[in-house]
């Protein structure tokens, strides 16, 4: 019976530390990409390339999606521009003084849509720009 005993001991043991094991995983899976976003986020917001005015960024579902909407309260983007602004190495006549291979957006469009998402721009000139990615839900 003390057999018995110790070996449902050792088992119990061996599932508490596979279920520790696995908590933290989980745990670490998790923190690293948010650490990643909130770094990224923290070094947009000193350096809000394409924007001089505030920034605000929005997250919430929309039906079986996920929605996420970036929105900048700048000069805008003309209507003949933003056909173009998906289109790799594009850049705008006036985007000379500003760093960048036109390669930003179109990369972003690409990883979106190969997670099945959907990234789109709305922009009205004098009022500012909208980049809203939505991707499925997994609920």
């Amino acid at each position: 019976m003390l057999a018995r005993l110790q070996d449902a001991f050792q088992k119990m043991e061996y599932a508490l530390q596979m279920q520790r094991d696995f908590v933290a995983d989980v745990s670490h899976e998790l923190r690293t990409p948010l650490t990643t976003l909130r770094g990224n986020l923290g070094l947009l917001r000193r350096i809000a390339k394409h924007s001089t005015g505030d920034i605000q960024v929005a997250a919430g579902s929309n039906g079986k999606q996920v929605q996420i909407r970036v929105q900048d309260f700048g000069e805008g983007i003309p209507t003949d521009k933003l056909d173009h602004i998906f289109d790799r190495f594009y850049r705008g006549e006036d985007a000379a003084a500003i760093p960048g291979f036109g390669l930003g957006l179109p990369i972003a469009k690409s990883l979106v849509e190969k997670m099945g998402g959907e990234l789109s721009m709305q922009s009205e000139l004098d009022k500012g720009s909208v980049l809203v990615l939505r991707f499925p839900s997994s609920t």
